[in-house]
């Protein structure tokens, strides 16, 4: 759900990546709010079910390089949140901190809504740091990311010839169902942290490694077809 700073009764469907699939019932362009995230492309700097606080620049305030702002992509009816990483005459860049690429697009400045101020998150408020702290940052977990996903394709033959083989369970585990337009979809929660996830319509899980080796996918739920009505 989201939020004015009168705090707004409007609801959202919460996909994957930081993205909202419907606009609020109204947004309050001047005046700070509140919303909630959902998605991986933030991690760890943003969590699934954080309380986003943002705030719309100020006429005389310039978008920096770091910043993490809320915005809606070219020719799309949703909201995400992602950071700066570049600005120029031609338009703003972003990306995720926990993807591996710029997302496709330039930004203009009447897309973007507003800057992310901090996160509620388990009694909490955190800061999110824009600027250069926030290039460092995000510059540091993306290079983390980068590694991982290097490890990842490294190990990719070992970990096939081991998957399945492996009777360790996971504690601590649950299954969270997300409404979306075309239908439910399935995140797999890991203390709050999404580490695998059934799209919409798809039969396969798609766990990240190395989940993928311990998980055994054939125990998790699958939504029903949408023609038997759960």
């Amino acid at each position: 759900m989201a939020g004015s700073g009168r705090r707004s009764s409007a609801r959202w469907h919460l996909p994957v990546g930081g993205e909202r699939t419907e606009r609020p019932s109204h947004i309050f362009p001047n005046r700070p709010g509140l919303i909630t995230y959902v998605g991986p492309s933030m991690y760890p700097t943003l969590r699934t079910l954080d309380i986003i606080r943002y705030r719309p620049y100020d006429a005389g305030c310039r978008m920096r390089r770091g910043d993490v702002i809320l915005f809606r992509p070219p020719g799309r009816n949703r909201i995400v949140i992602h950071r700066v990483v570049a600005v120029t005459h031609e338009g703003i860049r972003t990306q995720g901190d926990n993807n591996l690429s710029c997302d496709p697009y330039l930004l203009t400045c009447d897309a973007v809504l507003g800057r992310v101020l901090s996160a509620h998150r388990e009694g909490r408020e955190i800061a999110v740091r824009g600027g250069a702290a926030g290039w460092c940052r995000g510059s540091a977990l993306r290079l983390r990311r980068r590694a991982v996903h290097t490890l990842a394709v490294a190990l990719r033959h070992p970990c096939d010839a081991l998957a399945g083989r492996c009777p360790i369970q996971i504690p601590f585990l649950r299954v969270a169902a997300f409404k979306r337009t075309r239908g439910t979809e399935l995140h797999l929660l890991l203390a709050g942290r999404s580490i695998g996830r059934l799209p919409t319509g798809e039969r396969r899980w798609l766990i990240r490694r190395p989940f993928g080796l311990i998980v055994n996918e054939e125990a998790l739920p699958r939504p029903k077809p949408e023609g038997n009505h759960e």
